[in-house]
């Protein structure tokens, strides 16, 4: 379509067509907001960040806070309800089971640690817990969120270390991963790199999961729970 010449710019014909065009972008509705708190300030906001949604329909918020566990969700939850935005409308999808606040699904995505102590044991149970109670949705992963990339190209179903996993993903990338993978400008490709295998992954995560999901919180490794996040967030990319 040709752009309008600005002698024409006061005919009825143009004025018509520009009021329609103003009226179908303020009335766009949106179907769903994604707010996405991460532990991570790089790795995780923008692997989330990248995915190509439909902004006609769909919202996004992802972040990182650097802070772990619980101290993030109570973080997350001190925001939200700044914003007001754990009151409202509450529904818990009958399929996947995720909670949804005024069309809003909030996420928080956080790891394990490296110390398996009492303490750090307790820690991430009471911030999953704590989550659920307010109706937010947890992904989280053990050991760390990078067996989620890990999952793109192999199944591991062995106790694992986050060293180890930074170590095979420097092999499978031909990139040194657990040096230079959490820098900011290489997060921001990480989506890219690993789309083509994105199914697998999600396969993965599942078998991974159904052999972990009864084995206690703190014993579950390997596992992630990101993909669950990850097939929401396919619902309204653009096709």
């Amino acid at each position: 379509m040709k752009p309008i010449k600005k002698s024409d710019s006061s005919a009825p014909w143009a004025i018509k067509g520009f009021a329609h065009k103003k009226k179908r972008t303020l009335n766009k509705e949106i179907q769903i907001s994604f707010r996405i708190y991460c532990e991570g300030v790089n790795t995780e906001p923008n692997y989330f960040k990248s995915f190509p949604l439909n902004t006609e329909t769909t919202e996004i918020f992802s972040e990182g806070y650097g802070r772990q566990k619980t101290a993030l969700v109570q973080h997350v939850i001190s925001l939200l309800k700044k914003d007001n935005y754990l009151s409202g409308k509450k529904e818990k999808d009958p399929v996947t089971e995720h909670f949804i606040i005024n069309k809003r699904q909030i996420w928080v995505v956080f790891d394990y640690d490296i110390k398996r102590e009492f303490a750090e044991c307790q820690d991430f149970k009471n911030a999953i817990s704590l989550a659920e109670k307010n109706q937010i949705n947890v992904a989280y992963s053990n050991d760390a969120f990078e067996l989620w990339f890990l999952l793109h190209f192999q199944y591991l179903d062995g106790a694992l270390h986050r060293k180890v996993i930074n170590e095979k993903l420097d092999d499978l990338l031909n990139f040194k991963y657990s040096n230079e993978g959490k820098r900011l400008e290489f997060s921001k490709k990480m989506y890219k790199i690993l789309l083509a295998n994105q199914e697998t992954a999600i396969k993965n995560a599942e078998n991974l999961w159904e052999r972990q999901k009864l084995v206690d919180l703190c014993n579950q490794n390997p596992v992630t729970k990101v993909h669950l996040l990850v097939k929401e967030l396919n619902k309204y990319t653009r096709k």
